[in-house]
């Protein structure tokens, strides 16, 4: 008598959203470079050089998440600080048209379209029909982020779609109770690090020399699988169940 494979235990899979399904650090990059020059155009050029004005903007940011969670306009008012901040180290007056002006070109990231990275439908089906409970955990805004999964037609794609504001690490330990469980991303602070913290299968995609991403955290990549894109992940799946 012969004897039968097993059939592979499906996998509850959690993605990412930005830059994992659709594009967008890209309109955050167009943003920020017209923030640069504007403040470049009001005698800070040669003060500070790009990598450290965007190192002061994103320290502003994260301090302002850490103390108020994820909201729709904190790019904005990080960038606003950053500002303040120049003023008062240069001794330079506070100019509200300024600041306005920074608050215009940094709010740019509203009206951006964050389209679907090619193949990303097919590949949630594909593995919708391969029996994989598909969870999408996105950091943001709850209307913003929402309205970037209504706008590229995902609303059916996942079991369950979550928007946080404080970090994933919470929603992913509930997610992965006692199952076998793969977190795909493209950060390593918010995406890979927990997963690695909860003996979650971490899946990188690595967008490491994309300058939005560099100093994106730990490069520790022990146990970490690496894919260039998402829609490589059916033949990772393929080669981890075989």
């Amino acid at each position: 008598m012969g004897t039968s494979c097993p059939v592979p235990r499906p996998w509850t899979i959690i993605f990412d959203g930005d830059d994992t399904l659709w594009l967008c650090g890209e309109f955050y990059r167009q943003a920020e470079a017209g923030c640069i020059d504007l403040l470049k155009s009001i005698q800070f050029e040669g003060t500070l050089d790009k990598v450290t004005l965007v190192a002061l903007q994103r320290k502003i940011q994260r301090a302002l998440m850490r103390r108020h969670g994820f909201y729709l306009t904190i790019f904005e008012d990080a960038w606003s600080e950053t500002y303040r901040q120049l003023c008062d180290r240069q001794g330079q007056r506070f100019d509200r048209g300024v600041d306005r002006e920074l608050q215009q070109m940094s709010g740019a990231i509203h009206a951006a379209a964050y389209p679907i990275f090619p193949g990303v439908l097919a590949m949630l089906a594909e593995l919708r029909e391969q029996g994989h409970i598909l969870h999408l955990v996105t950091l943001g805004d709850e209307t913003f982020q929402r309205s970037k999964v209504q706008r590229n037609g995902l609303e059916a794609a996942f079991s369950q779609a979550h928007v946080v504001q404080h970090g994933k690490g919470t929603i992913m330990y509930h997610l992965a109770s006692g199952q076998q469980t793969m977190m795909v991303g493209d950060s390593l602070p918010s995406d890979i690090q927990p997963a690695k913290r909860l003996s979650i299968q971490p899946v990188w995609i690595d967008h490491s020399n994309d300058e939005w991403h560099i100093g994106d955290g730990s490069q520790d990549l022990k146990g970490v699988h690496v894919i260039d894109r998402v829609t490589e992940l059916p033949k990772l799946i393929a080669r981890l169940d075989g």
